[in-house]
């Protein structure tokens, strides 16, 4: 029960130096324990390994710019190539890491997304307040400069017309009475 005690601590910690410990003292444990102990290092193995290579495996292939370089199925086989290098024939650790990579990667694809948005609705509110030009839109504040930056080139490269267009219907009522002045006199 001692051994099954220090294994069972070490499974917490480091599910794979604890397998290691446990085949070590293999010959002075009970089969009980054993049998338990070898459930509770397979389980943390599971749970632990596969969270760890799918870890490994998303920021291994996310670039400088932080987007992924690869597809989710490229990152998919070589997560089940590590689970199976690692545990061979665990059908279950196979299933833990890929289920693992896939909720990682919806994350990811969530909070860029996320992050996206939040830059746009600052961009927006300054666009809003009132600028007439890019340099303008920059220098309203430390924060907007920052979300413009973060947008992707594609975005920032639509935000002089996106300027000009919030421009021309926010003055449209005010040119419209100018025009019709202007004709009548």
């Amino acid at each position: 029960s001692l051994d099954f005690n220090v294994i069972n601590h070490m499974a917490k910690a480091d599910p794979f130096k604890a397998a290691a410990e446990l085949e070590k003292r293999k010959g002075g444990m009970t089969a009980k324990d054993y049998d338990r102990a070898l459930t509770i290092v397979d389980n943390t193995k599971r749970s632990v390994g596969s969270v760890n290579i799918a870890q490994e495996v998303l920021a291994g292939h996310i670039g400088d710019d932080g987007k992924l370089n690869v597809s989710f199925d490229q990152m998919q086989q070589e997560a089940e190539r590590k689970a199976k290098s690692i545990a061979p024939g665990d059908a279950i650790m196979l299933k833990h890491t890929s289920d693992a990579l896939r909720g990682l990667y919806n994350q990811k694809i969530y909070a860029d997304k996320q992050f996206r948005w939040e830059n746009t609705q600052t961009v927006d509110a300054a666009i809003q307040n009132g600028v007439k030009d890019i340099q303008q839109l920059r220098s309203s504040s430390p924060d907007v400069a920052a979300a413009i930056d973060s947008l992707p080139k594609s975005e920032q490269l639509k935000l002089p017309s996106r300027i000009n267009a919030y421009n021309a219907a926010r003055d449209k009522v005010a040119s419209q009475d100018s025009l019709t002045r202007l004709t009548g006199l």
